[in-house]
């Protein structure tokens, strides 16, 4: 089952996806088809699990590889160097 929620919750700008799922006997937790297409997870991806006060939240974990290739373009100006270390 999956509910969409979007301007209803107040202060939210960002559609959200409340999903429901079953934890099975031996604690895997399958996700729902629409959330694994939102985010774009494929199987062998690695994830983390966050707890913030009583939630979960479920974030896809980038390797260091693909960080440095989002990256590579960023625009760097105005950041410290090594001269402004102490």
């Amino acid at each position: 089952m999956v509910d969409y929620v979007g301007q209803a919750i107040a202060g939210s700008q960002e559609d959200m996806l409340v999903a429901h799922t079953t934890i099975s006997d031996d604690y895997s937790i399958k996700l729902p088809d629409e959330v694994r297409r939102r985010n774009e997870f494929k199987p062998g991806d690695r994830v983390g699990i966050l707890q913030v006060g009583n939630s979960l939240r479920i974030v896809k974990t980038r390797t260091i590889e693909e960080l440095q290739e989002k990256l590579k373009d960023a625009d760097i100006t105005g950041f410290r160097d090594e001269e402004d270390r102490m």
